[in-house]
């Protein structure tokens, strides 16, 4: 009776075991679904590569919690409208139109390259993008700025046949200083605010950045939070 009462008790858990495992790989497929789908649900559909509205808005509270911790790096929140993007519709089509944005977002991730550890871009709507981006992005675009390369061109390659010849549209950008403790909805405004300016100011492909927020200068932050964003040390951001 003990050696068969033994030997049920080592099946019983082995059974266990096995049983144990079992449930243990269900929840691990399970957390890898769900993270996929929340995955998903942060892109955009047409420009898989880079997020949406909605992973635009979490990607910012993210970094605000995050700088009002110990980042003391110096970031930036960014608006970018394509110029006379109507007339690329209204001329080639709305299909035209959808690779001329998906060109978009290839020449806004290119152009953060240098620092896309450390930048977000995401589509807001339409042909409005948004982006995050500490010092070393900025600089990326003043230099294309400077050079005149606010541009965007599809290429007949990626177009599926739509065009015989390149389309190339130019960006009005605005760009605002971020300040963790601002309302995020304000960010927006200010950086929209500034894209506009870029616009209707300053003409097609131009770039305003503001580093004030309701008459608060960048240098009017407290002294703790003011460092060389050169020789910062910043925390990533994850895509």
């Amino acid at each position: 009776m003990n050696v068969t009462a033994r030997l049920t008790g080592r099946r019983r858990s082995r059974v266990l075991r096995r049983e144990n495992q079992r449930l243990a790989d269900q929840n691990t497929v399970l957390r890898e679904r769900i993270a996929a789908l929340e995955y998903e649900r942060t892109r955009d559909q047409l420009c898989p590569a880079i997020r949406n509205r909605r992973g635009f808005d979490l990607a910012a509270a993210d970094l605000a919690a995050r700088t009002q911790d110990n980042d003391t790096t110096d970031y930036w929140v960014g608006i970018v409208d394509l110029d006379d993007f109507k007339d690329v519709n209204d001329r080639f089509g709305h299909a035209v139109g959808d690779c001329v944005i998906q060109a978009t977002s290839g020449t806004l991730l290119n152009l953060f390259a240098h620092s896309s550890d450390r930048t977000i871009v995401a589509r807001l709507g339409g042909d409005e993008f948004g982006f995050l981006t500490n010092g070393t992005g900025l600089d990326a675009l003043n230099i294309a700025h400077y050079a005149h390369m606010l541009t965007v061109t599809a290429e007949p390659a990626t177009c599926n046949g739509l065009l015989d010849q390149p389309v190339t549209v130019t960006m009005s950008i605005g760009v605002a200083a971020f300040h963790p403790w601002a309302p995020w909805s304000m960010l927006k405004h200010a950086a929209d605010c500034a894209m506009y300016e870029a616009k209707q100011m300053h003409g097609t492909g131009s770039l305003v950045i503001h580093t004030a927020l309701d008459g608060v200068a960048v240098d009017a932050r407290p002294t703790s939070r003011i460092r060389d964003q050169r020789h910062a040390h910043p925390v990533p951001l994850h895509a």
